[in-house]
């Protein structure tokens, strides 16, 4: 039998009539941020923006969330070791800046971008800190966080449609600098991101109405036709995986419910088809991602017969494999601590763009193996906690966390072959579900009050 104790007033853990407070401000201020993601560029005025922003937002949620202890604080006490590992990181990281003011120019570009960089991952976790109490105190939902996100992807179709008819746009413009966009397949990030939000709300949430799920599903087959367009082998087979993934726990979790499930995973699978289908249609705008990939793997297989190994690999891989090359040599000068943040961009032999499309990569690159090692143990943990209570919070309809992982999923695998954790837009994403599973992490005490179901509609 779970004994219920009403001792909410002596535990610095448990929500508080401060805490508990709407926070509506902090509410519709995420919601428009999120609904305005699509629609940016990559001037140094939009990253500022976004940094102002999160800088913004992270001041004002500590502000309202001053009679909780902070995020560092209940690490420590809920995971000891798991806190001080998070010390540990940001310490290591600092260090890794110090090196760069030591073996770089001072006062050259690396010194000034290896600041905005580490200021910019300091105020990010400040972000997460921030969201996953607000989502801990019920006072916000990744739901209508990531519809929003959702009903701002659909407008930057129309955005894109509009622009092509309006101006005379060559096909090369169009791949490099679309509208508003430093290159299209940052975009496509985001849709990876809206198609796994909405499918764990499609196979999570307690009650699903019919109206619900056809403008879920409209949504979703607006998400994968827009990235059937933009095209990007990874994000087109990370969003796949996680949608089978998501499909394959709810039938594990919820066995009793096996009809109700089928018809939930039949809505998030044949979306699929429908999006490729209505995706098609884009061809006519000069660009055709499922094309190019059909395009590339057809040539890649007809050259692969006379060519090295090493040169097939890097053809397959559009020049990552000699990318992450490049990354491991230069890092290997400075192992333990890395070339500071921002530091691929600065090595002499970089190929192209200011990251190394691989996670792992641009963490050994900026942080050395001290500081990837301990952020990997960081994601494990987070991991780890999602294998063992996924199950339970799927029972639960517990749409945040749900939402959490399937976003940090989706954008991990892309990140094995993509910039999820480096660009503005997807990083973002990727905060926010982490934000969901740290908040889980900080309920270690709800347990003894007893776990009840989250709803969060």
């Amino acid at each position: 039998m779970t004994v219920m104790i009403n001792d909410t007033a002596n535990n610095p853990d448990i929500p508080n009539s401060h805490d508990t407070a709407t926070h509506p401000n902090l509410r519709v201020a995420l919601l428009a941020f999120m609904a305005g993601l699509p629609f940016s560029f990559g001037s140094i005025q939009v990253i500022l923006y976004y940094w102002a922003f999160m800088l913004v937002f992270t001041i004002v949620g500590m502000w309202r969330l001053r009679y909780s202890p902070g995020l560092i604080q209940s690490l420590l006490r809920a995971h000891p070791w798991l806190g001080w590992v998070l010390v540990g990181w940001v310490v290591s990281m600092s260090i890794s800046l110090a090196n760069v003011f030591i073996f770089a120019n001072p006062g050259g570009r690396q010194t000034f971008a290896a600041i905005a960089r580490y200021l910019y991952d300091i105020v990010l976790l400040g972000f997460v800190g921030v969201v996953a109490r607000l989502i801990w105190v019920r006072a916000l939902s990744l739901t209508a966080t990531f519809l929003a996100l959702a009903i701002g992807l659909l407008l930057m179709v129309f955005f894109h449609i509009y622009v092509y008819q309006s101006h005379q746009i060559t096909s090369d413009m169009w791949f490099s600098t679309p509208p508003l966009g430093p290159h299209i397949r940052d975009q496509g990030n985001l849709a990876c991101a809206v198609i796994a939000a909405l499918s764990a709300i499609v196979l999570v949430r307690l009650r699903l109405a019919g109206w619900q799920m056809v403008a879920l599903g409209v949504l979703l087959m607006v998400a994968w036709s827009f990235l059937f367009w933009t095209g990007g082998r990874m994000g087109l087979a990370a969003s796949a995986l996680t949608v089978v993934i998501l499909t394959g726990w709810r039938l594990w979790s919820v066995r009793s419910e096996i009809m109700n499930t089928i018809l939930r995973a039949s809505i998030v699978l044949v979306v699929i088809p429908m999006g490729f289908a209505l995706g098609e249609q884009f061809s006519v705008y000069e660009w055709n991602g499922v094309g190019r990939t059909i395009a590339l793997t057809e040539q890649v297989s007809t050259d692969a017969v006379d060519a090295a190994p090493v040169a097939s690999l890097n053809k397959i891989t559009t020049g990552r494999a000699t990318m992450w090359q490049m990354s491991i040599n230069a890092m290997l000068e400075k192992p333990l601590f890395g070339l500071g943040p921002f530091g691929y961009f600065f090595i002499p032999e970089r190929t192209y763009d200011d990251q190394p499309h691989n996670f792992v990569v641009q963490f050994l690159v900026e942080w050395g193996f001290i500081g990837t090692a301990l952020m990997l143990i960081l994601m494990a943990a987070c991991g780890w906690q999602a294998l063992r209570v996924l199950s339970s919070r799927i029972r639960a309809g517990d749409e945040s966390y749900v939402i959490g992982c399937a976003v940090v999923l989706v954008l991990t695998i892309h990140g094995l072959t993509g910039g999820t954790y480096f660009k503005i837009q997807p990083i973002t994403c990727v905060a926010l579900g982490y934000a969901a599973l740290v908040a889980w992490a900080l309920r270690k005490p709800d347990k003894v009050l007893g776990e009840d179901p989250v709803d969060d509609r």
